[in-house]
């Protein structure tokens, strides 16, 4: 059954996909229109589509009171309508259609919406070589079917020029006529009669029953989705491909969305790849575009613990800092005098938030010390030239870091001897505050 596909525009014009070729073999067609929003308002109770021959006549196949005896009705699903074709449609050659919205008021029907007019064109045969037919109509695997047939047989499919088929007194129902204008020329045989009935046996067999006509089919809908995982843990940083399986296998419309809850703890691309951007939990959601049936998972998200730096919160002299993963965020407002109660350590040697600090690491010469600090958030009274986050040798020099005046930066040192060093600290005097500061921290040695 050929499909007919036409999408209709907000200003209620109609545009058809592709083209409206038909072939003989074909006894029905199928129309599907895509509706715009006012055909989808909500007071509308159903929808009709109105054909008009060419050759004079009119017919209305409605999605209820419409429908005519010993014909399918029209039926709509989501936001498409369809309507069966039927061979006496088809074999009319051109019909102009139009679709129409109605309501019911009691007993009066009352026409609400209608569509512009678009015309469909119905042909005896395909146009063109095999390479050039469309999967969307249907019939390459067909005629690749009787290709394959005649291979074996021989004269199933007859290659003609346009006017060669038109001159067939007799066109036979179980060829395929191929019609190329650049088709090799001379004449085609005529069809011959049907040869004579053999002579019955003895015992005849029971005579089949015939052969049902094709009839037209529904659109496949979807009726369900899952996805491959439906609970994850990933850590900040990495990433998950999630695959939506929409049901049934053969449904018309298979296409997914994609959300997140939380896209600042998780982001989730139009393909379904997941990727961990901070700890916390997300719900990544698919959405079928057909029927709207939703599958999840579930995605916590944990940050790992950057080597070196201590987790958690410390709070001294009226400075609170909380370090999670490589985040660092300094609150609050100094209240002590003490010049020794400056220096915040971030590195894990430190046991309390301020204080004389221990030996954190020795980096031979040679070592290539790096620190980059990112992503400043927040604000601060600080003065600039002092330190926001730098590295601190144990002879309290400063090898390389950001100030109160520049945190952000790449910052590189590379050891001439052995280096003792304290660890990574910012400091800060009295009567100095921060308000929400924050910054990423990243060192690393090769």
């Amino acid at each position: 059954m050929r499909m007919i596909r036409a999408t209709m525009q907000a200003d209620g014009q109609v545009v058809v996909e592709g083209n409206g070729g038909y072939v003989q073999e074909h006894k029905a067609a199928c129309l599907a229109v895509e509706l715009n929003e006012r055909f989808l308002a909500e007071d509308i109770d159903y929808h009709c589509f109105c054909f008009e021959f060419f050759e004079g006549g009119q017919k209305y196949v409605g999605n209820n009171i419409y429908g005519i005896s010993q014909d399918a009705p029209a039926y709509r699903r989501g936001n498409k309508i369809y309507c069966p074709l039927p061979e006496k449609l088809t074999r009319a050659g051109r019909l102009t259609c139009q679709v129409e919205a109605h309501k019911t008021l009691g007993t009066e029907l009352v026409r609400l919406e209608k569509s512009g007019l678009f015309v469909l064109e119905f042909l005896p045969s395909v146009s063109g070589l095999e390479s050039s037919l469309s999967f969307d109509c249907g019939l390459l695997p067909r005629l690749q079917a009787a290709l394959a047939l005649a291979e074996n047989t021989g004269g199933n499919v007859l290659h003609c020029r346009p006017e060669e088929y038109e001159a067939l007194a007799v066109k036979n129902p179980l060829r395929f006529y191929l019609v190329d204008p650049d088709a090799p020329g001379g004449s085609l045989p005529q069809e011959p009669e049907e040869p004579e009935e053999p002579e019955q046996p003895e015992e005849p067999e029971e005579p089949q029953e015939p052969e049902e006509p094709e009839q037209p089919q529904e659109p496949v809908g979807v009726t369900g989705v899952s996805l491959n995982r439906s609970t994850a843990d990933l850590d900040v940083g990495q990433s998950l491909q999630l695959t939506a399986s929409v049901m049934p296998e053969n449904a018309d419309n298979k296409a997914v969305v994609f959300t997140s809850s939380k896209p600042s703890v998780a982001t989730v691309s139009s393909t379904g790849l997941v990727k961990a951007e901070a700890s916390g939990s997300a719900l990544i959601s698919a959405v079928t575009q057909d029927g709207g049936f939703e599958a999840g998972c579930n995605v916590n998200v944990e940050s790992v613990a950057l080597p070196g730096l201590w987790q958690g919160s410390k709070t001294a002299n009226g400075m609170t800092v909380s370090i999670q993963g490589k985040r660092v965020t300094i609150d609050g407002v100094k209240n002590s005098l003490d010049s020794n109660q400056g220096g915040g350590y971030l590195t894990d040697n430190m046991p309390v938030l301020f204080g004389t600090p221990t030996l954190w690491q020795t980096f031979p010469a040679g070592t290539k010390l790096k620190l980059t600090v990112s992503n400043v958030t927040g604000s601060h009274n600080c003065h600039g030239v002092n330190a926001a986050c730098v590295l601190r040798k144990t002879d309290n020099t400063i090898l390389m870091g950001g100030t109160w005046a520049q945190t952000a930066g790449v910052f590189e040192y590379t050891c001439t001897a052995a280096t003792p060093v304290y660890g990574l600290l910012f400091y800060i005097q009295n009567g100095e505050s921060c308000e929400g500061y924050g910054f990423d921290v990243e060192f690393t040695t090769e």
